[in-house]
């Protein structure tokens, strides 16, 4: 199994055969980890798309990482929402931060917010 970092900080898994891997034939491992979770626990999940037979998470899905390290894939850690819930969800994050008097906090919703930016332009 290869496995790398790619230039955002996530692991991707080299998967030719996925129908939403990337040109080079990999995808990222927290949507691989969300997919084989949700076959078992919840195979009826609106993210769902059958392709061939077989489930895959659709591209209109994001699976987010509740302690933003995009590094801990473990599925404790993870949550899956529509694409228009997680942009809502995070600037609900970045009114709440900028809204908070101490700089710490307004460090994080810059930070917070670079991150979405750099997300929603994929």
């Amino acid at each position: 199994m290869k496995r790398r970092i790619n230039q955002r900080g996530y692991y991707e898994i080299y998967m030719p055969n996925h129908p939403f891997c990337d040109l080079k034939g990999y995808v990222r491992e927290h949507r691989l980890k969300m997919e084989e979770w949700l076959r078992v626990s919840n195979p009826s999940h609106p993210a769902f798309i059958n392709i061939n037979g077989m489930l895959y998470i659709h591209r209109g899905w994001v699976i987010h990482h509740k302690n933003h390290d995009k590094l801990d894939n473990r599925i404790a850690n993870l949550e899956i929402y529509s694409n228009e819930d997680h942009s809502r969800g995070h600037s609900i994050e970045r009114w709440q931060a900028y809204n908070d008097t101490t700089e710490e906090r307004k460090k994080i919703a810059n930070d917070i917010n670079r991150e979405t930016i750099s997300s929603e332009s994929e």
